[in-house]
């Protein structure tokens, strides 16, 4: 993946994601595999924000965006040009 947010209703608690500078090659872009730990910032990302601390009993999102080859047709969630919506997955902490 190129960028995972989470998300508290549309406000983002935190988040990280790769240079967008290599948005334009899916291999450059992306870099980020599980296993991801939230507020844990993987290697060759940047964090976006600080992470919120999560409240017990709340119903967050998890959004998981990927960067795909010109063209390429893959079934997406939403979809901006190149860069599409892998997964989007509703949690409560």
């Amino acid at each position: 993946m190129a960028l995972l947010l989470v998300e508290e209703g549309s406000g983002d608690q935190w988040g990280v994601t790769t240079d967008d500078a290599t948005w334009g090659n899916p291999v450059q872009a992306n870099l980020i595999a599980s296993p991801v730990s939230y507020g844990v910032v993987p290697a060759s990302t940047s964090q976006l924000q600080a992470p919120v601390t999560l409240a017990s009993g709340t119903t967050y999102e998890l959004i998981l965006w990927r960067i795909l080859p010109t063209g390429n047709a893959a079934p997406c969630l939403g979809r901006f040009g190149d860069v599409c919506v892998m997964a989007s997955h509703e949690f409560i902490r």
